[in-house]
C-alpha cells in the first residue's frame, strides 16, 4: 500500500528538485502523430464586432482568437504516448514516488489513503486538467484519447458524477473504462493529445459514426441549443426575443440539461445548423451536425473565445460567430439585426 503515499512523497520531492516533465521520466516515448501544419479558413462574422471585444477568456490570447477567426497557418502539436512504470492514478491526476502529473484540484485525503485500489498490469490514462475542468474537453479530448488504446488495455476514464452526460457519451463511443477511482498500474500510458491534428480528426470521425449507428434522428434542419443553467452563468438577457425569431425561421429549440444524450442526438443529428451561446453545450452540436454543417456561436465580448472553430475544422464543420455584449451578472443581449446578418451569410 506504499503507493498511496506517492502524491505526498512526490510533492516533497518537487519542493527540492522542481517539477520534471513527462519526457524526462518516461520509460518509453512513442510519437503517434507528428506535429502538423494546416490552413485555417476565414470564418463568417461581422468585422466591426472585433472592435467591441472587451477581454478574452482566461487561458487564451487575442492573437490566438484572431487566428481562429481570420484564418491562416496553424500548428497542430504531435500526439505522444508516454509509458511510465509503477504509477498511482486517481480521478484528478497520477503520481510516481518522486513526481505528480496532470494534477487538478485538491486531493481527497481519506479516500486516497483508505479507498479501494484497482491493480492493473497495463492501463492508459485519458484525463488531463482541462478534461477534468470542462465538459467539452472531457468529451472531445478524454474520450478521443480512449480510442488510442491499441492493445485492449484498461482504460482509466472515470465519468464525472456532476456531468451526467459523460457516462452516456462514453457508452455511445463504446468506451469501457475501469470501475473505481484509484488505480495502481505497472505499465502506465499518459498522453499529449490536446491538438487538432489528423489523428484527432480520424478519431472524431469514428466517434461521430458510432453515434449515427445507434441513434435515429428526427430530421430537424435547424437547432437552437439553450445553455440553461449548465456550467458558468452565461444568460442571454433577451433569449425569449431571439427564440421567437428563430422559431419563425424553422429552428427547433433543444434544452440539453433536460434531456439524455440519446434524446439530444435524436433532435440534433443531421441538422444543418446550430445556434447557441458559446460554451460546452456546443459539444452536442459538434457530434451531431451533418458534414459541412454550421455552428453559429454567440460569443460574449468580455470573455472572447472561439474554441469550437478548432473543433469545427477537425470535424468537417463550418464555424461562425456573432458577438454579444453585456456581463455575466446582467446577461448578454443579442442584437437581432446584427445576428440576422450573420445568419443570412451562413445560409446564403
Amino acid at each position: 500500500m506504499y503507493y498511496r503515499f506517492y502524491p505526498y512523497t512526490a510533492k516533497l520531492n518537487t519542493l527540492f528538485t522542481g517539477h520534471q516533465p513527462l519526457e524526462d521520466l518516461a520509460a518509453h516515448i512513442d510519437v503517434l502523430c507528428e506535429q502538423e501544419t494546416a490552413q485555417r479558413p476565414k470564418r463568417i462574422f461581422l468585422e466591426d464586432d472585433l472592435e467591441k471585444i472587451v477581454a478574452v477568456q482566461e487561458g487564451t490570447r487575442l492573437g490566438n482568437e484572431m487566428l481562429r477567426l481570420q484564418g491562416g497557418t496553424a500548428t497542430h502539436k504531435a500526439t505522444i504516448r508516454y509509458t511510465l512504470r509503477n504509477v498511482f492514478a486517481y480521478a484528478n491526476g497520477f503520481s510516481q514516488a518522486h513526481q505528480s502529473h496532470y494534477r487538478f484540484g485538491e486531493l481527497a485525503h481519506t479516500h486516497m489513503l483508505t479507498g479501494d485500489v484497482k491493480k492493473c498490469d497495463a492501463a492508459h490514462f485519458c484525463l488531463y486538467p482541462n478534461a477534468m475542468m470542462h465538459f467539452a474537453h472531457w468529451v472531445h479530448e478524454a474520450c478521443a484519447i480512449a480510442l488510442l488504446d491499441e492493445q485492449d488495455e484498461s482504460v482509466i476514464l472515470p465519468p464525472r458524477k456532476n456531468w451526467a452526460h459523460t457516462a452516456q457519451y462514453a457508452d455511445l463511443f463504446e468506451i469501457t473504462s475501469e470501475p473505481g477511482e484509484l488505480f495502481f498500474v505497472k505499465e502506465f500510458h499518459a498522453y499529449q493529445d490536446f491538438s487538432q491534428n489528423s489523428s484527432k480528426a480520424a478519431r472524431y470521425a469514428i466517434m461521430r459514426d458510432r453515434i449515427r449507428q445507434k441513434i435515429k434522428p428526427h430530421g430537424n434542419r435547424f437547432i437552437y441549443l439553450s445553455r440553461g443553467t449548465t456550467g458558468e452563468k452565461r444568460d442571454i438577457a433577451n433569449e425569449h426575443e431571439l427564440v421567437s425569431f428563430l422559431e419563425t425561421q424553422g429552428f427547433v429549440i433543444v434544452e440539453p440539461e433536460k434531456l439524455s444524450v440519446t434524446e439530444i442526438m435524436e433532435q440534433c443529428l443531421g441538422a444543418e445548423m446550430v445556434v447557441s451561446m458559446e460554451g460546452s453545450q456546443l459539444t452536442h452540436a459538434a457530434f451531431s451536425l451533418k458534414k459541412d454543417g454550421f455552428i453559429l456561436a454567440l460569443v460574449p465580448a468580455d470573455r472572447f473565445i472561439n474554441l469550437y472553430a478548432d473543433y469545427a475544422d477537425s470535424m468537417g464543420l463550418h464555424y461562425s460567430m456573432c458577438l454579444v455584449e453585456g456581463t455575466k451578472d446582467c446577461g448578454y443581449k443579442v442584437n437581432l439585426d446584427r445576428f440576422k446578418k450573420v445568419l443570412d451569410l451562413c445560409l446564403s
